[in-house]
Order: structure tokens, then sequence, then C-alpha cells
């Protein structure tokens, strides 16, 4: 193990899971990249997450991802739905600089 209370780690390029035991109950931590070579426009996106979580996706936390820094970044990544097997996210822009915003990364809680 990595270190005590870990109970499984796996990974892969775009998504990794890992799992900590605690005397209640085993937390469950996933984390990945969605990623798109030009910006995707607004959209709804579902990802499924590499392993689903036994009872419940707590939360996902966002961020959109820029493939240079500059002022054209304008926007945002919303969560919309979680389930254990996936979550549902709405990418947006807003005004005219948007030009090099592209996907988002994420981060989910559940047990």
């Amino acid at each position: 193990t990595l270190f005590p209370g870990v109970v499984a780690f796996t990974g892969n390029a775009t998504q990794w899971a890992v799992k900590l035991k605690f005397p209640v109950r085993t937390l469950c931590i996933q984390g990945g990249n969605v990623d798109y070579a030009s910006n995707p426009g607004e959209i709804s996106v579902t990802t499924t997450f590499s392993e689903a979580f036994p009872t419940l996706c707590a939360t996902v936390v966002l961020t959109r991802k820029m493939n240079v820094h500059s002022n054209l970044g304008d926007g945002v990544a919303n969560l919309v739905s979680t389930s254990p097997a996936n979550f549902v996210a709405s990418l947006n822009t807003w005004g005219s600089g948007f030009a090099n915003v592209r996907g988002f990364s994420w981060i989910a809680f559940g047990w």
C-alpha cells in the first residue's frame, strides 16, 4: 500500500481513483481531465467514472482548462448532476474572449 488506510489506487492517462479506508466507511476519490483539441463551445458533457462509487457521489469539483495563458479564457464548467456511475457538466463561455478555452479537470468525492 502507498500508506496506511489506502485500499486501492488505479489510474490511466485521463482518470485516476483512490480508496481510503476509515473505521466507519471507505472514502473514494476520483479525478481526471476531459480534453478537447479546440474550444468545444457551449455543450453538456457526461463523464463516466472509471469505477462507480459504491453508494453515492457526494460532489464533483470542476475547473476549465486553457491551451495557453491569455485573455481568451472566458469559460466556466458547471456541475449539473451526479450519480454513482457518472456526472454531467455544462460548459459555458461568454463574451468574445474564449478562443483558448478547452476542456476541464475534475475531482469527485463519494463512498
